[in-house]
């Protein structure tokens, strides 16, 4: 799978990102790495207050007003209330905890801010046992799997932004050097105030 070519997460957090922030937000991408689009992108539309933080950055990278530097999704040094809106795209399937990543989340985001998570995903379990890719196990999450991580971030502070849809018709994933194919989830959601 050629992480460059895969950006539809992307595509989906750009959308919501202009349409409830402003070029003077301060957008952070959880777990974004130099390659990740969603940064470079925005800048392109004017922002101009863009970190990602990443476990990879041994020092701090600036591109432009794009700053790379280290950080814990979980555990952020980044002030409360510091973003107006965060992507974590497709991150948390590598391991992740996800109740120390919302109650993260909740912290760093404003009161109102939008918090963007997509991960992999298939409505019936896939069998990834011993594949190992990005240092960590492979996981595809399921639709039981998605509810309690949305069960989380409510119990954290969150509320979704639309109704979600876990219907996966489709298994437009295919990973070939780890022969499998599953979907995708991207769903979006308000710090409550």
């Amino acid at each position: 799978m050629n992480p460059v070519a895969k950006n539809w997460d992307s595509l989906a957090a750009l959308s919501l990102i202009l349409r409830t922030t402003t070029r003077k937000s301060i957008i952070f991408d959880a777990g974004g790495e130099l390659y990740s689009m969603i940064l470079p992108w925005l800048f392109l539309y004017g922002y101009t207050h863009l970190i990602a933080g990443n476990l990879v950055f041994s020092k701090r990278i600036r591109r432009g007003p794009i700053v790379y530097e280290y950080a814990d999704i979980t555990e952020t040094n980044y002030p409360d209330h510091t973003f107006d809106a965060v992507a974590c795209l497709s991150v948390i399937e590598h391991g992740v905890e996800l109740k120390a990543y919302f109650r993260e989340m909740n912290r760093i985001i404003r009161p109102g801010g939008i918090l963007i998570t997509s991960t992999d995903y298939c409505d019936a379990p896939i069998d990834t046992s011993g594949r190992i890719a990005y240092g960590a196990p492979i996981h595809v999450f399921t639709k039981e799997q998605i509810a309690e991580a949305l069960d989380l971030a409510r119990s954290s502070g969150f509320t979704l932004v639309s109704p979600l849809d876990l219907t996966a018709g489709e298994k437009v994933v295919h990973w070939s050097e780890y022969d499998l194919a599953y979907s995708f989830v991207v769903f979006s959601l308000q710090r409550c105030a």
